[in-house]
């Protein structure tokens, strides 16, 4: 049988979806070995410890899960289109969201987990808040209202997370935000 010859974003997107399955315990590598069709030896390979690899797994989960999404928002447009985008974007999105519910359960015995969820949070919110400022909101109610939006998207989320809601009905919940927030959703 032929040699499989895995990278580390193979072992990364095989983790990424068992953890958002049943959180650190579900990532075995001999189970991701399984699905890659390769030796565990292939893991010891691109990663020292599963100490590591989980390290690295959660810094890759904070690209994938925000600055991927943040970059599609910023394709251009005034801060209100791409505020409207990012909802978009992330109201669509499905696949492995259940990996923030792992991480924050994770992140209360686990001090690397709760920096990065930390650190993933903030720049999510931050991130909201300067196009709310852009547009010509004042610091504190930008702050606020980006908190109401990101608690909004957490319920969203798991209210939707085993559905496909239609283009129609995620674009009429974010006009009804944009109404209610009073947002500059151009």
């Amino acid at each position: 049988m032929p040699r499989i010859k895995t990278q580390p974003e193979d072992w990364l997107r095989v983790g990424i979806r068992l953890f958002s399955n049943g959180g650190e315990e579900a990532v075995n590598i001999e189970k991701m070995a399984r699905m890659l069709k390769c030796s565990k030896g292939s893991f010891y390979w691109r990663f020292k410890t599963r100490t590591e690899f989980l390290s690295r797994l959660l810094e890759r989960w904070r690209e994938i899960s925000t600055e991927e999404f943040i970059a599609r928002a910023e394709e251009g447009g005034t801060p209100g289109e791409s505020l409207k985008r990012l909802l978009l974007e992330i109201m669509r999105a499905r696949g492995a969201r259940d990996f923030d519910f792992y991480l924050r359960r994770l992140s209360f015995r686990n001090k690397k987990a709760a920096r990065v969820l930390g650190e993933i949070e903030e720049r999510r919110l931050g991130y909201m808040k300067a196009l709310m400022k852009k547009s010509g909101m004042e610091e504190r109610e930008a702050g606020e209202k980006s908190d109401v939006l990101y608690h909004y998207y957490l319920g969203w989320y798991e209210r939707n997370k085993k559905r496909s809601p239609e283009e129609g009905a995620i674009l009429d919940q974010i006009h009804i935000l944009g109404e209610l927030l009073h947002l500059p959703l151009d």
